[in-house]
């Protein structure tokens, strides 16, 4: 009988990888005008994924490292807290961006 490895700790990355085609694919129908949705549509997204992060983190107390498709993908708390750090670091870069896009004219 052959070993199935869990998906649970590549949630986060499934679930932005799943959003980022979604926004891709919404960007196409939405006029120049209507560019704002897919702002907050990432910034919701990047949001979901830390609650998602959250949500799949090991119980306090018991450092749990867990190893997933072959090896290849680690997910402990360091992995955690830098997937965390970087999804409120790509959105604050998103959140003040906007403001330098909009007034050079790139961002409706």
């Amino acid at each position: 009988m052959q070993y199935i490895q869990p998906l649970w700790p590549a949630y986060p990355e499934i679930f932005l990888l799943a959003m980022a085609c979604v926004i891709l694919i919404a960007d196409l129908f939405i006029s120049d005008d209507g560019r704002h949705v897919t702002y907050w549509l990432t910034q919701l997204t990047l949001l979901a994924c830390t609650a998602v992060t959250l949500a799949t983190w090991p119980v306090a107390g018991s450092p749990q490292i867990v190893h997933a498709f072959n090896n290849l993908f680690v997910d402990d708390w360091m992995s955690d807290v830098l997937k965390i750090f970087s999804y409120v670091s790509v959105s604050l870069t998103l959140f003040y961006g906007r403001d330098y896009l909009r007034e050079r004219g790139l961002f409706n």
